[in-house]
């Protein structure tokens, strides 16, 4: 979860009300860290995880590709590169929230 809130900066709190959901319909699974006693991994469950995982994802990213399409390849290389000046100014945000 910790790692969802430094990627996606978002609040804590809302990071963990989502796991919990994500817990309480059989989508996600938490287990001890092998070297941090402080942190869970979370991983998709076996069944209902992997399953809704492999729905979603080929719908996402052929809505992704057909969104991207509108672009021309000097416009898509300039999104990318704002889109990395982002996520590094977040990834300063994050850094001065710590």
């Amino acid at each position: 979860a910790s790692e969802v809130m430094l990627r996606g900066v978002m609040d804590k709190v809302a990071i963990s009300r989502a796991v919990k959901k994500l817990q309480e319909k059989g989508l996600v699974e938490s287990s001890p860290h092998s070297k941090d006693r402080r942190r869970m991994p979370l991983n998709l469950t076996r069944v209902k995880g992997v399953q809704l995982f492999n729905e979603v994802v080929p719908k996402a990213l052929a809505y992704e590709q057909r969104l991207l399409s509108a672009l021309s390849e000097d416009e898509l290389a300039r999104l990318n590169r704002l889109l990395v000046k982002l996520q590094d100014a977040a990834d300063g945000l994050n850094e001065n929230d710590s």
